[in-house]
């Protein structure tokens, strides 16, 4: 999986630390970006289960109750 992320990055011609992810998957959303530097933002909704925050060695940068939350933490 990391290799999607790396392709996305270059693609945007940013290098995957440039990258924030956001997703609802903390194995293939959150550490996959986080495997190549990046930051990764975990959602809950979707996948999203509270266990996914203690089950996993994988811990996001940061997590949202929602995707709404969003505009708010990036012009904070």
């Amino acid at each position: 999986m990391p290799e999607v992320f790396q392709f996305a990055a270059e693609s945007m011609d940013l290098s995957p630390h440039e990258v924030v992810m956001v997703g609802d998957d903390v194995v293939n959303d959150v550490a996959g970006i986080q495997d190549l530097g990046g930051k990764g933002i975990l959602v809950r909704t979707g996948k999203f289960r509270e266990t996914d925050l203690t089950n996993h060695e994988t811990q996001p940068d940061l997590v949202l109750d929602s995707i709404a939350d969003l505009p708010g933490v990036l012009l904070g």
